[in-house]
């Protein structure tokens, strides 16, 4: 996920919102209702996990369903958002954070800092005190050796450095300050250092980043630290009792791995989990849904969320068969998408035309999203010279049937229920599709090395969205344009956002982009989906935002119970 600043990071569509009473937030939407009326995949967990699971638990320790298992914990080589939502604001710190209900930016590693006046030299003071959670202190090395690393094009950290392309210079200025030369002024700078985790110097400056043995027992500064990881079952953290700040009330969280959302969501009703992060849609719909069960209604809250970010469909632009618009335009117009937003999100995906957030000023409301047309995609893919000249039954051309291979991932419910329907809505068009699945962690190498034809993702975003590192051209080496996409207008816009620092101005320009992407499609833009997510009565302070949820806000519920536990 987004992820990813780091600017998004990968997840897998499902839940939807609910017809309730919305509240805003700094133009975030989410709702909190009683159970009665969230670049995310699923599996199975061994009976000695699920009895682990259910063990009982002392207030100040909250469990938390994980879908999907990280390779690794270092937020600096970025592969998925459970590496996101576990390490980051957890385990590890930026100089700065957002603060997630306002979205405006709080000290946090660095006490101060300050542009010049042309937006190019950003000065940080650090925080004093500050200890890693091995007792070593925090300090400038440590920023220098992340940056060196950062910005070092033979370390896995091209994802989070597509964000600093203008970094220029990071230099320590002596005592406690830090100075961040760019080539030019960019809106998402201060975005990007919120999301830049601090590392130790002392510990990741021996060995080689990728398969760096701290990778999987982490140190940092954050209120939490790592206690315990059993691959296949569950990562622990527990409170940092020597954290800077305020210490959160919670004293241990578990992420507790249950690939199997249907068998988490039976696990929950036993009271296996507090937070159940992403509800399925099927669990969560109309009067009679299961969420209505006195087991869950009596013990959990309902929140529903709408984050920034946008299901799309991911064309291979190094395959020849779409490197024609007009293919990609028929594909696209062969998607059904009120079909599917009935028949998988309980009819609550918002189609989209492209991969702004419809509540931000990027997003161009007078671009609609394709209709379903087939006989306007036929026509389109006949003028590309795609027609049945045999009678088989499959397009062709020059001897060349119209056959592809869909990429899905076996972990995911939604791509269990979408790819069927996308399959049979291609066939009927004469498209010849093997699907072929494999595990995330395989397709994510797989879409790294572009060797695929198409799949689906869930591109989820902090609260400012950029671009540019699944869009312009570099991306596809190194960064996260899986499809390779290649636009050399797309490029420029992408670049002229970045260095507008003027909200309307910048806002017109997300706005030709989007245009612009609605019409060559990189990729199928489909659904804005929401996050249903479940709660344990025994806590307050869970609140989802675009920084996810926040453990250290979550505390004991003075009144936890609505009909026992």
């Amino acid at each position: 996920m987004g992820h990813i600043g780091t600017t998004a990071y990968l997840r897998y569509c499902h839940g939807g919102p609910l017809k309730m009473k919305t509240f805003r937030i700094d133009r975030e939407r989410w709702a909190v209702v009683p159970a009665v009326a969230l670049l995310v995949l699923l599996g199975g967990a061994s009976c000695k996990s699920c009895r682990r699971t259910m063990a009982p638990r002392s207030a100040d320790e909250i469990v938390v369903h994980m879908g999907h298992e990280p390779p690794h914990l270092n937020p600096l080589i970025q592969e998925g958002g459970w590496l996101w939502r576990i390490s980051v604001n957890n385990l590890f710190e930026g100089l700065i954070r957002r603060d997630p209900q306002t979205y405006a930016f709080r000290p946090s590693l660095a006490t101060g800092w300050s542009f010049s006046p042309d937006g190019k030299v950003l000065t940080f003071t650090l925080r004093k005190g500050v200890r890693f959670h091995d007792g070593h202190p925090f300090g400038v090395d440590d920023v220098i050796f992340v940056f060196d690393r950062l910005m070092d094009k033979s370390q896995p950290t091209g994802a989070s450095r597509s964000d600093f392309a203008e970094l220029r210079k990071w230099e320590k200025l002596g005592g406690d300050r830090v100075r961040l030369t760019f080539a030019k002024p960019g809106f998402k700078i201060l975005d990007s250092l919120s999301h830049l985790s601090m590392l130790p110097k002392h510990i990741y400056g021996k060995g080689q980043l990728r398969n760096h043995p701290a990778n999987h027992r982490p140190v940092g500064t954050g209120p939490f630290r790592f206690d315990r990881w059993d691959k296949g079952a569950f990562i622990r953290l527990r409170r940092f009792d020597g954290y800077w700040g305020a210490k959160p009330a919670l004293r241990r969280v578990t992420y507790r791995l249950v690939k199997s959302r249907e068998k988490a969501f039976e696990l929950l009703k036993k009271g296996a989990f507090d937070l159940m992060p992403r509800v399925l849609p099927q669990h969560a719909c109309g009067a009679g849904a299961p969420v209505t069960d006195k087991r869950i209604a009596d013990r959990y809250r309902l929140l529903v969320y709408y984050p920034v970010q946008f299901y799309t469909v991911i064309f291979n632009h190094k395959n020849p068969l779409f490197q024609d618009v007009r293919v990609r335009r028929a594909l696209s117009m062969l998607v059904d998408r009120k079909l599917i937003a009935q028949k998988i999100f309980c009819g609550r995906a918002r189609p989209i035309s492209g991969p702004y957030w419809r509540e931000r000023p990027g997003y161009d409301p007078a671009v609609k999203p394709r209709r379903f047309d087939p006989r306007g995609a036929a026509k389109l893919l006949a003028e590309a010279g795609w027609t049945d000249t045999n009678g088989d039954g499959v397009l062709d051309n020059n001897g060349r049937d119209f056959a592809f291979t869909y990429l899905r991932f076996s972990e995911s419910s939604v791509q269990r229920r979408l790819v069927p329907i996308l399959r049979e809505q291609f066939r009927k068009a004469g498209l010849r599709v093997r699907v072929e699945t494999i595990s995330f962690t395989a397709a994510l190498a797989r879409m790294r090395q572009h060797k695929f034809d198409l799949t689906d993702l869930n591109w989820v975003y902090y609260y400012e969205q950029d671009l540019f590192q699944i869009y312009h051209s570099s991306g596809c080496h190194g960064g996260s344009n899986y499809g390779c996409y290649n636009n050399p207008k797309a490029d420029a816009l992408l670049l002229q956002i970045r260095e507008t620092l003027d909200d309307k101005k910048r806002a017109a320009l997300e706005r030709r982009l989007h245009r612009l992407v609605h019409a060559d499609l990189p990729g199928m833009f489909l659904f804005n989906v929401a996050d249903v997510s479940l709660v344990s009565r025994r806590f307050d302070g869970v609140t989802p935002s675009a920084e996810w949820f926040q453990m250290r806000d979550v505390r004991p519920a003075t009144s936890p119970k609505r009909g026992g536990r």
